[in-house]
Parts: structure tokens; C-alpha cells; sequence
């Protein structure tokens, strides 16, 4: 069976190198490494992964090597970008003070390496590549068939024996794939086949239910509250631009109540825990999660505001207690003092900025809005669960978010104009 799966992802890989889509090869290997991860493992090419992802980035240059001179300008393109790359280099100028201090001098060195190829290079290779609108169009295009083989993986290859539906903490330990990354992947399918669903009129409409369904599904099963309330989120958005903007706030209502009614439904066939995670909430003041405020705080008064406590610095602060304060903002602010803070900062500022200017404007591509949906779905996520490392789908998206809206930046800018001319013509 993993030779199989196989044989159809190299398939649907050749398929889209003939057909000059790098923007969906770039997809599977930026926001799909687990499912590849897990294919290869199958397939009897446990540990050749890493050298697969490359190998795709690789492809995916040579399709762009005459536009590449474009990818290079956007890298210093935005302030965000700029201080992204500020906090890595703080980060190995602060971890070589952690080393000969450290218990750990391994796990900082190996944290920081896989920071570095599974993060930084995969944003970098986005800002590169995503340099015109065909490009972005065929990276949003392919999302659900990646979904798609996604799904096919989790219920055909590894199958759901092991998986208690009460305990999501045994969805890592009967598929390897943690309910955090889970919740992340269900909701960028969820997401982009809502948007393809109302904004195209296709034969594949059924198809699209039939995936919200089953993301709708593992999203419950993974009962992560941030993927969740995210999700809800995006979907609210993208249902209010493409229904009610459009003038049909009557099928925005129908859609609305649809929605409610298929989530009460799977409620009622099981018994997921998240509800329960729900309600836990009411004394989140008495949870570690809400602990992590107070002493991420401490720790950053405790270097006078200024310095960070470098890679895995939070673990170490806290006797091994806690692994990372469960907050990009914080973890920024904590292990790489105020430029990580002021990252985590600009970042968000821009990415609400873009994804504004993304979503206001008609004349952009109802399959770029895709973008921002997703984007603020897993800023949702990362502001609850994750740390820098296993954050990385965040960061891409960040990336993919910018560059989408560089390519559309005239029409983004001035859409009243644009729209003034069009109609006097």
C-alpha cells in the first residue's frame, strides 16, 4: 500500500512538472512534509524525507530559474522578512552562549538546525518562487488534491485502529501524527474547499462537501481549540466576502445553519473530547497555559527587556517543566528578547494588513482568498499550541501571504480606481 501511494504522489508530481505548476509541487513539499514523511516510511525510504523536500525545492527552482532574479528582490521585499531573518541570526549569536552552560548542548544544536532546513529554508523558497499570480493561483489550486491523498494516507495507509475518539493524545500514538499538526491540516482543507465550493461552479462541488466533511471530522477528533475556533473564524470570513458582499445573504444564512447542523451531527454520532476542553477554559487562571503569561514575562524582565534566553531558553528556565510558553508571541519574546518581540509584532501587523487588503478587494481571485483564510486560522492556532519549530506551516503561510500580496498589491491599493475605470469603459 505505501508503494502505492507512492507511485500517485510521484504521478501527480510529474503531472504537475508537465504541466508547469510548480506552485502546486512547492505546496505538497511546504505544507505537506509530514504526509510524504509518512508515504516514504511505508514505501520502505524511512529517513529520506529531508532529502525528498530538497529534491522538490530543487524542481521547483528549475521550473522558475528565469524569473528567479524577481524571487531575490522579494526577499528584502517587507520589514517582516527583514526581521525574520534578524532573528535567526539572534538566535545563533544566542545560542553559542548557551553552549558549555547547557545540559543540553545536543538538543539546542539540533532544535536550532531543524529551525533553520525546516523553517527558514522553506520561507525562503516560498518568497522565491511565489513570484508571479500563476504561480500563487496553482500553489491555492492544489491544496484540496493534496487533501485529498492526505486523507487517503490517514484512513487508507495508517488507518484509525488505535485512535480512541475520547483521548485525542492516542491519534500520535497510533498514526504519528500529533493532534496539533492533525487540527492544522483539516483546517487548511476545510478551508480551501469552502472557498472552492462557493467560488467555483464545478463538477467537483460534491467532492469538496464530501472533504469539509471529513476534515470537519478529524478537526472534532484532534480537539485542538485554537484549530477549531480558527477555523469557525475563517469560514465565517470567507462566507461573508464571497455570500454576503455579493449581494445572497440569504444563502450566507443557509450556509450558516447547514454548517450547524452537519457539526451537531457528528456531535451527536461521537463522543469527541473537545467539548470538554471547552469547558476546562473556565479555569484556564489555574492552567499552565495561563501560568505561561506571568513567567514568560519574568523571564524576559529578567534579561532588563532586551536579550533573549536562545533556542529551547524557556525549557531551561523553567527546570524542564514547560517545553515553550504555547504562544509564538511569547516564545519570540522569551528566547529571542525584543527583536524577536518586535518580529512577532510586525508580523502580525503586516499579515492582518495584507490579509485586509486580500480579502476587500473584488478584483482579486476568489482562489487567493484561500491565503489570508488560512493564514489567520493558523495564527489562531499558533497563539494557543506549537513552538517556533513545529510552527513552521505558520510561517509559510506568512510568506505565501506576502507575496500574494505583493502580486496583487496595484489592485489591492486602489481598488475603488480600478473599478471607477472599468466601469467607464
Amino acid at each position: 500500500m505505501g508503494l502505492l501511494f507512492l507511485l500517485l504522489m510521484l504521478v501527480a508530481i510529474f503531472f504537475f512538472v508537465f504541466s508547469k505548476k510548480s506552485g502546486a509541487i512547492l505546496a505538497l513539499a511546504v505544507l505537506f512534509p509530514e504526509m510524504t514523511g509518512i508515504i516514504l516510511n511505508r514505501a520502505g525510504l524511512e529517513g529520506f524525507n529531508m532529502l525528498f523536500r530538497y529534491s522538490l525545492y530543487i524542481v521547483v527552482f528549475v521550473m522558475n530559474i528565469d524569473v528567479l532574479k524577481y524571487g531575490i528582490k522579494r526577499l528584502w521585499g517587507d520589514l517582516t522578512s527583514i526581521l525574520f531573518y534578524a532573528v535567526i541570526i539572534t538566535m545563533l549569536v544566542l545560542n553559542l552562549f548557551i553552549v558549555g552552560r547547557a545540559r543540553y548542548d545536543t538538543d539546542v544544536a539540533d532544535f536550532q538546525m531543524n529551525v533553520i532546513l525546516r523553517v527558514f529554508v522553506p520561507y525562503v523558497v516560498v518568497l522565491l518562487t511565489l513570484i508571479n499570480r500563476k504561480n500563487i493561483m496553482d500553489f491555492c489550486k492544489s491544496i484540496p488534491v493534496w487533501g485529498m491523498m492526505f486523507f487517503g494516507v490517514f484512513f487508507l495507509l495508517i488507518g484509525m485502529g488505535g485512535i480512541v475518539i475520547e483521548d485525542r493524545m492516542t491519534i500520535e500514538e497510533a498514526t504519528g501524527i500529533g493532534p496539533i499538526e492533525l487540527s492544522r491540516f483539516s483546517g487548511l482543507i476545510i478551508i480551501a474547499c469552502t472557498v472552492f465550493l462557493i467560488d467555483s461552479k464545478s463538477r467537483l462541488q460534491p467532492v469538496y462537501i464530501a472533504m469539509i466533511l471529513i476534515g470537519l471530522f478529524l478537526l472534532f477528533l484532534s480537539s485542538q481549540r485554537g484549530s477549531i475556533l480558527g477555523v469557525a473564524f475563517s469560514v465565517l470570513i470567507v462566507l461573508y466576502y464571497f455570500l454576503a458582499r455579493r449581494g445572497r445573504p440569504g444563502t450566507l444564512v443557509i450556509a450558516l445553519v447547514f454548517l450547524v447542523i452537519i457539526s451537531l451531527i457528528l456531535l451527536e454520532q461521537f463522543h469527541f473530547s473537545f467539548l470538554s476542553r471547552f469547558v476546562e477554559l473556565e479555569d484556564f487562571e489555574e492552567s499552565n497555559r495561563f501560568f505561561d503569561y506571568g513567567f514568560s514575562w519574568a523571564a524576559f524582565s529578567k534579561n532588563h527587556y532586551f536579550w533573549g534566553l536562545g533556542s529551547m531558553g524557556y525549557y531551561y528556565f523553567m527546570d524542564e517543566l514547560r517545553s515553550y510558553p504555547h504562544n509564538f508571541v511569547l516564545e519570540q519574546m522569551v528566547e529571542y528578547g525584543i527583536v524577536g518581540l518586535v518580529f512577532a509584532i510586525t508580523l502580525l501587523v503586516q499579515g492582518f494588513r495584507s490579509s485586509f487588503r486580500l480579502f476587500r478587494n473584488f478584483n482579486t481571485p476568489g482562489a487567493i482568498k484561500t491565503i489570508p483564510a488560512m493564514w489567520i486560522m493558523m495564527l489562531a492556532s499558533v497563539l494557543v499550541s506549537g513552538s517556533f519549530l513545529s510552527n513552521y506551516s505558520f510561517m509559510v503561510l506568512t510568506a505565501t501571504l506576502l507575496s500574494a500580496d505583493a502580486c496583487y498589491k496595484d489592485e489591492n491599493e486602489f481598488p475603488k480606481t480600478v473599478i471607477y475605470k472599468r466601469a467607464q469603459l
